[in-house]
């Protein structure tokens, strides 16, 4: 598996959560490229219950983050990071191509994405 959360976006969450958080990482049909990436927090029950699916499941400290099942194979290569700007702050979703060179999403909300 390679899907990586980078330290900024680690310690994000856990500025968002308190040390304390689940979060859900999955893909969708949409966007203007195909794809869009959905990031959320979910709360005990979801998790326990998508867990149960042998989902591949990141843990730093308190916080951990569950790739949904479904949504795996659209995920491979993805980087999420945490990028705070003068006018905006945000997740930031990479994805290495196919030979290995990181790119950002080609869409300008930066939540789209193709394969």
């Amino acid at each position: 598996m390679n899907i990586s959360i980078t330290r900024r976006a680690w310690e994000k969450l856990v500025s968002i959560s308190g040390n304390k958080g689940k979060y859900l990482l999955s893909a969708k049909g949409g966007g203007c490229n195909g794809f869009v990436y959905n990031f959320s927090k979910i709360e005990n029950n979801v998790y326990e219950n998508i867990k149960n699916e042998k989902a591949i499941i990141l843990n730093d400290g308190g916080i951990s983050v569950i790739i949904e099942p479904q949504s795996e194979f659209l995920l491979q290569g993805t980087t999420v990071d945490y990028e705070k700007g003068l006018y905006e702050e945000k997740f930031v979703f990479t994805t290495n191509d196919t030979k290995g060179t990181n790119k950002k999403s080609k869409c300008g909300c930066g939540k789209s994405f193709s394969i």
